[in-house]
């Protein structure tokens, strides 16, 4: 992987089907297949920063929570990266869907192998290429 990576990078997430491919400059505009756009939506794009993909959005509509979807498409993400030797970061904004909170977000991502990443706002975390 070179030191710099563009934006313009294609990411491809087995078992994600793209949504009309880049968006504002980003790249990586994912759903599931059998819940498309706007029902599910994953946003990822090469970081510098990270030195990976920084996860910009996983989303759900709300009336379909509780059916696993968001974990799916996380999953998804999760086996890409690790198949592309790819590290990971995202901030947790909860105050954006009524009806999260931060605790359980960050237990959440926790489950999968994210922790915080002190050095930044309180809110980031990561995740490194599982061995």
């Amino acid at each position: 992987m070179s030191s710099t990576m563009s934006r313009d990078m294609l990411i491809e997430i087995p078992g994600l089907v793209p949504q009309g491919g880049k968006r504002g400059g980003m790249v990586g505009v994912f759903a599931l297949p059998d819940y498309p756009a706007p029902k599910t939506l994953a946003i990822v794009w090469p970081s510098d920063e990270f030195g990976g993909w920084w996860i910009n959005n996983i989303k759900v509509l709300p009336e379909l929570w509780g059916q696993g979807l968001g974990r799916r498409m996380l999953m998804a993400i999760l086996d890409a990266a690790d198949q592309q030797g790819q590290r990971l970061a995202l901030a947790v904004e909860p105050d954006k869907w009524e009806g999260l909170d931060y605790d359980q977000l960050f237990a959440w991502y926790g489950r999968h192998g994210f922790v915080e990443v002190p050095e930044y706002d309180g809110f980031t975390l990561q995740r490194d290429i599982a061995a």
